[in-house]
C-alpha cells in the first residue's frame, strides 16, 4: 500500500470513532443540561431535535481540532487513552471560550459550564480511544 493510500485509509478509520465520540459527548452534555440547568424537552421529538442540534454543534466545533490532536498523537507516539481523555477535556472549554467568550482565558471567566464541557470532552476522548480499538503506544 502506498503512503498516500495509508494516509487516506487512516483518515477514514478515524471518522467512525470520532462520530461515536461526538455522540457520547452529546449524551453527556444533554445529561449535564438536564441535571444542572433542568433543561429537559417534554416530548420524544423535542428530545431527538435537541440531541441533533447539540450533536451538530459538537461535531462542527470539534472536527478540525480533533484531526490535529489525533495526528499530533500519532506523530509524537504519545501514549493513548489518558491523553485522548485529556485532549477531549481541554478541547471543550477552550473552544467554548474561543468561539463564544473571545480569547479571555483568565481564571475568573471559568464557570460551571466549563466543568460540564470538561467532563463531556473527557468522556468523548475516552470514547474515541475505545472505539478506535484502544490503540496502545507503538514501539
Amino acid at each position: 500500500m502506498s503512503p498516500w493510500a495509508r494516509f487516506v485509509d487512516s483518515g477514514f478509520q478515524a471518522i467512525g470513532p470520532w462520530a461515536l465520540a461526538v455522540a457520547v459527548t452529546t449524551l453527556v452534555l444533554m445529561a449535564g443540561f438536564a441535571a444542572l440547568a433542568g433543561i429537559v424537552p417534554d416530548s420524544p421529538g423535542a428530545v431527538a431535535g435537541f440531541f441533533f442540534v447539540v450533536l451538530v454543534y459538537v461535531g462542527a466545533l470539534s472536527a478540525i481540532p480533533a484531526i490535529i490532536v489525533v495526528w499530533t498523537f500519532r506523530i509524537t507516539r504519545a501514549p493513548r487513552g489518558w491523553t485522548d481523555a485529556l485532549a477531549g477535556a481541554l478541547l471543550g472549554p477552550v473552544l467554548s471560550h474561543a468561539v463564544f467568550g473571545g480569547f479571555d482565558f483568565s481564571p475568573s471567566s471559568y464557570k460551571l459550564a466549563d466543568l460540564m464541557l470538561l467532563v463531556a470532552g473527557a468522556a468523548g476522548g475516552l470514547a474515541y480511544w475505545y472505539f478506535a480499538g484502544r490503540p496502545a503506544r507503538r514501539a
